[in-house]
């Protein structure tokens, strides 16, 4: 099985690959670190301006590396697979435990914070989400995120309001922990504005239809559209400069074309 890891900071991937080691996590499954798609990526500016305004940056970084994780394990066609965030920490027995897991070909199994449920190898089967810094998915599963990609609300509460709606019950064993937490330092999901709180988002969901593929496609036409531009502005300036004024862009561009 492959663990794909978003990681943000450098620090914490030289400390999560020490961790790996030492509970023989590296030797088991195969691990894949995402280092990309920072909130300077264009792509991640572009979303910013163009579909989620109410986003901060650093939190439409984190989903976006969460959509290349899913992406890159269908494209590897994992039929199951675990996703993790950099600053995680894991039990000595993980390894055992996750193995002893009996996966479905529908599944979401939660492994982190919950503060309801004491530690131990079990599966709970509840609606709390309680904390998701470590999933095993689905290709199946996988494949309707991005079916349906959602920025109402942060991805953890996407999946937990997605499962009701298919007659699927969360699967949670705490044996992940995420540290920034517990240790009550600023996280990335602090950065959003939603018309609705969690509950009411949970229980009035409707799938958004807006496929991830469809957003890879427009991002690229508004880069072609930002090149032409900046071409024309360079021969006419003999000035380079990064545009990201899309009024500006999209007219300018008509004129050109």
């Amino acid at each position: 099985m492959h663990l794909f890891i978003a990681n943000g900071i450098p620090e914490r991937r030289q400390r999560l690959e020490k961790h790996l080691k030492e509970r023989g996590i590296s030797d088991t499954f195969t691990i894949v670190w995402n280092t990309e798609w920072d909130k300077n990526h264009p792509f991640v500016r572009w979303i910013k301006i163009c579909v989620a305004p109410h986003w901060s940056p650093e939190l439409i970084s984190v989903h976006v590396k969460a959509f290349e994780n899913l992406q890159t394990a269908i494209n590897l066609k994992q039929m199951y697979f675990m996703t993790a965030d950099d600053d995680v920490v894991f039990p000595k027995n993980f390894v055992d435990a996750v193995n002893k897991i009996q996966l479905k070909p529908f599944n979401v199994v939660s492994m982190g914070i919950n503060y309801h449920i004491p530690y131990g190898e079990n599966l709970t089967f509840t609606g709390n989400v309680g904390g998701m810094e470590c999933c095993i998915l689905s290709s199946e599963f996988s494949q309707f995120l991005l079916d349906n990609v959602d920025f109402n609300q942060t991805l953890d509460i996407v999946i937990s309001a997605i499962m009701p709606r298919m007659g699927m019950k969360l699967e949670i064993t705490p044996l992940a922990h995420q540290t920034s937490v517990l240790e009550y330092r600023k996280t990335t999901h602090e950065g959003g504005k939603f018309e609705k709180n969690w509950i009411d988002y949970v229980n009035t969901y409707k799938p958004s239809g807006l496929k991830y593929s469809l957003l890879k496609e427009e991002f690229q036409k508004f880069m072609n559209k930002k090149n032409a531009v900046e071409r024309q502005y360079k021969e006419l300036f003999d000035t380079e400069i990064d545009i990201w004024n899309v009024d500006y862009i999209e007219k300018q561009y008509n004129l050109i074309v």
